[in-house]
């Protein structure tokens, strides 16, 4: 028996190297579509996938600016703020990403990034709040 062969019950099957994995699994219909963009300039849509990508790493950020110190807890909440200000602005300018029966990947992400942005916003501002009045009674 050479390798590429294999014995089932009796009867001798010949795999070819591309088919070589009989535990691969087979894809049901077409291919994956891909994902594309939204018609927007090229400018507005660079604004956008970054809105999305950073309301998706909100909680990210917002642990890494509790571990890394008061510093960087500063910075959380202007940068949510800048995000959500670029994000009124598209939703401003581009009505139909804000529209509930937009069904495109990007703008369902662009509605749910609202939350996230606010969520970013608040817990920046509540965190220096905090590390602001832990100051000031310190230095009582």
């Amino acid at each position: 028996m050479c390798c590429g062969q294999v014995v089932l019950a009796g009867s001798l099957i010949t795999m070819s190297g591309a088919d070589s994995n009989p535990y691969k699994p087979t894809l049901i219909g077409a291919e994956k579509p891909e994902r594309e963009p939204l018609g927007l300039p090229e400018e507005r849509q660079q604004q956008l996938e970054a809105v999305i990508k950073e309301a998706g790493q909100v909680w990210l950020v917002v642990m890494l600016s509790f571990c890394c110190g008061p510093l960087s807890i500063l910075l959380v909440a202007p940068w949510y703020g800048i995000r959500l200000q670029q994000w009124i602005g598209l939703a401003t300018d581009f009505p139909e990403l804000n529209d509930a029966t937009n069904r495109h990947w990007q703008a369902v992400q662009f509605r749910s990034a609202k939350i996230k942005l606010l969520v970013g916003l608040v817990v920046g501002f509540t965190a220096f709040l905090m590390s602001f009045s832990i100051v000031v009674i310190g230095s009582i």
